[in-house]
């Protein structure tokens, strides 16, 4: 069985979608190093990805928070989001980037699905992308930065921007003229019973799709919302996995935990957009 090194460099040479985040040459392997034409070298750690970050960020969003994430995405919830990806895109070849990957699993959920395209992730976090590598899909990751997206100009089939934040115009940069980006996003009542537990204001969609809609070219957006019985593990998993809840304490959190309503609302939006506005 291939180390998780070994697999990022079988899945990189195959793909090559990775560029030097310095001078967006190619790269090709040296020893257990990637190299451009202009000799910037980057490192391939052990555990199988790249860092492409000059210095280390400071996050709430750990291993703990991303762990209870995919117990979350492992229950079905979000299995027609999923779904309603898929049929965008199914075309039987093509490339990926998902922009905000987190732990990898709506990636590896597409490939599986998808299995003669190839991906990237990228997450800023290190957590998440350590995480990601578990699976073993047609994808290599890379902690970076979405201001600068380590992927060569006009080189894949579809961005991915799935509840994460968006950075359109690199999105605009590495799609190919034909491209598509696939937002997602939340819609009012997404989490609300979250939300209403701790008295928060609902959410609000409006501003990310004003935002989305002055940047990119919005095709179709379809909505999908349902209530999920939840049991008490799954809450517990959601109390843990949410930005909503990281100024809580564990004290805090853990009381929240006990006040489980039985039900979780979805309520997420699918935008299939290009880049011609």
């Amino acid at each position: 069985m291939l180390s998780k090194r070994e697999w990022f460099f079988q899945e990189h040479t195959s793909s090559n979608l990775l560029c030097c985040p310095y001078c967006h040459g190619g790269l090709v392997r040296h020893e257990d190093t990637l190299i451009c034409t202009n000799r910037h070298v980057i490192n391939v750690n052990r555990k199988g990805f790249v860092n492409f970050l000059s210095r280390p960020v400071q996050s709430e969003y750990d291993h703990a928070l991303f762990e209870s994430r995919r117990h979350i995405l492992d229950s079905g919830i979000y299995a027609e989001v999923i779904r309603r990806i898929l049929t965008i895109c199914e075309q039987e070849n093509g490339t990926v980037v998902d922009c905000g990957c987190g732990e990898g699993w709506w990636l590896s959920q597409f490939l599986s699905e998808r299995p003669k395209w190839s991906g990237v992730g990228i997450d800023i976090s290190r957590p998440a992308i350590e995480q990601a590598t578990d699976y073993r899909s047609h994808a290599v990751f890379a902690v970076a930065d979405l201001r600068r997206i380590p992927v060569a100009d006009h080189a894949t089939d579809v961005v991915l921007n799935i509840l994460s934040p968006a950075s359109y115009e690199e999105f605009h940069r590495i799609l190919k003229p034909q491209g598509k980006l696939i937002k997602v996003y939340p819609g009012e009542h997404y989490l609300q019973e979250i939300r209403i537990q701790r008295g928060i204001p609902l959410y609000n969609e409006g501003d990310v799709y004003t935002y989305l809609n002055s940047h990119m070219h919005i095709q179709n957006i379809d909505h999908i919302t349902t209530t999920y019985p939840i049991r008490h593990e799954d809450w517990c998993a959601l109390i843990r996995m949410t930005p909503l809840n990281q100024n809580l304490s564990d004290e805090e959190q853990s009381l929240l935990s006990n006040e489980n309503p039985g039900k979780i609302t979805i309520d997420l939006y699918v935008a299939s957009c290009t880049a011609d506005i």
